[in-house]
């Protein structure tokens, strides 16, 4: 219930109405003090200011460079990496069979993000084999 009231008038109407502060209550139960609700507020609202930076900037770098000329000055935002797939598939006599893909390249950006449906390729080199079980 998010509204009691605290004063009620004859005719049936409420004189005075106050809001229910859950937040309020929870600090007060994990002991903490306003002062510091509000430092913990300010570090949590400063981080997700900071992380909206960095994956905008690296937005706008990556467009970017999906615009710029591929040259061996500027490689373009686009890279390949080969990732090599394998797939353990049990069989009913309970050992398990391996089969193995060739290696295929996949597309890849050079940013920390993910952007315009493709992967990182610090992240598809560092996972570039890919074990998948049926």
């Amino acid at each position: 219930m998010l509204w009691s009231s605290s004063n009620e008038v004859a005719g049936g109407k409420a004189q005075h109405f106050k809001m229910c502060k859950r937040p309020q209550a929870l600090a007060l139960l994990l002991g903490l003090s306003n002062q510091m609700r509000v430092i913990i507020q300010r570090a949590i609202w400063g981080v997700i200011v900071v992380v909206a930076l960095v994956y905008g900037g690296d937005y706008f770098w990556a467009r970017q460079r999906m615009r710029g000329v591929n040259s061996s000055v500027n490689p373009g935002a686009l890279g390949t990496v080969m990732v090599h797939r394998e797939y353990d598939v049990p069989r009913k006599d309970g050992r398990v069979e391996f089969d193995m893909e060739p290696p295929e390249a996949q597309t890849c950006i050079h940013a920390i993000f993910s952007h315009f449906g493709y992967e990182p390729c610090w992240y598809l080199q560092r996972h570039a084999r890919v074990v998948a079980s049926d």
